[in-house]
């Protein structure tokens, strides 16, 4: 029987060349620091734990006229919306599963926007929210942390007048809108120091209580130099709320326990800065007097 040399065999020649080429990837893996293969683009890994999927969260706007606007993704990711944009998306994007829910940090201006969808978990890319925005009423019920309240609360802190951009405080008892204070403010009246009851220390200790979540109150002014405020008279920011000739002279349906007083602005005469001018909502009149007298304060603030 003739001799067979095995080593010459076609089969063996090529588990051979196969079992070097297997030798060389691995050790070429080895040399690169790899072992795993990671398949690009589908978030997954050979040997390994897929990676999270990451979904953005926002929506739809309609109505926005003003600027102002900035809306939160929970309490955070603030995002501040230009005027007249139409559909939002947040900078943060939500792993599978995370909830969302979106409101409003500040209003627009003269507007007032609401939110409806505004929360859920991430489980695609969300574009299912909605703002919507419409031109606000003159006032608006401000609630204890300085947000909008429905015209039909039955409590709240203070008002919005979106025509004037000015918030005035409310008065939240019959005792608080008929107390009555002196008006040397800022050393007018041969007073150079505070004095009790005085206006000046009612402004210190409404801005350290931070009410309706503001520190920033002030007395309301009066016309200076003739040139009338908010193209009012001489009463200037305050003599906008003035409302009819029933006493009290404005819309009791926003300002609650408004006494049929009078009450000071700020601003002093041309003449003598030591008298003050006043509105009185007995009869919606216009005048001054000494700033010793005493006379009611509803303190005001800037609003957009």
């Amino acid at each position: 029987m003739a001799s067979h040399d095995i080593t010459r065999s076609p089969a063996l020649r090529k588990r051979r060349i196969l079992g070097w080429g297997l030798s060389l990837c691995t050790a070429f893996l080895a040399a690169c620091g790899g072992g795993e293969a990671t398949i690009a683009n589908t978030g997954a890994s050979l040997g390994g734990a897929a990676n999270p999927a990451s979904y953005t969260i926002g929506g739809t706007i309609t109505g926005l006229a003003a600027p102002g606007l900035v809306l939160q993704d929970n309490a955070g990711d603030n995002l501040t919306i230009a005027n007249g944009s139409n559909t939002f998306t947040f900078a943060t994007a939500l792993t599978v599963g995370a909830g969302y829910g979106v409101t409003l940090l500040t209003q627009p201006g003269w507007q007032i926007c609401t939110v409806s969808n505004g929360s859920g978990a991430a489980s695609a890319n969300v574009t299912s929210v909605n703002i919507t925005c419409a031109v606000a009423p003159q006032y608006v019920k401000i609630s204890s942390t300085g947000t909008p309240l429905a015209s039909s609360a039955t409590a709240w802190c203070a008002v919005q007048d979106t025509v004037h951009h000015l918030m005035w405080q409310n008065f939240q008892t019959a005792l608080q809108g008929s107390a009555a204070y002196t008006n040397y403010f800022a050393g007018y009246g041969g007073s150079s120091v505070a004095v009790p009851n005085d206006a000046a220390d009612y402004v210190t200790s409404v801005n350290n209580a931070s009410l309706c979540g503001f520190a920033n109150w002030r007395m309301p002014t009066g016309n200076t130099g003739g040139v009338p405020i908010d193209l009012f008279a001489d009463g200037g920011e305050l003599d906008a709320l003035v409302l009819g000739t029933t006493a009290p002279t404005i819309n009791t349906s926003y300002f609650s326990n408004t006494s049929p007083n009078a009450y000071w602005t700020s601003t002093g005469t041309i003449s003598n800065a030591t008298i003050a001018w006043y509105v009185d909502f007995f009869n919606a009149s216009i005048s001054n007097g000494g700033r010793g007298s005493y006379g009611g304060v509803r303190l005001v603030r800037a609003s957009p």
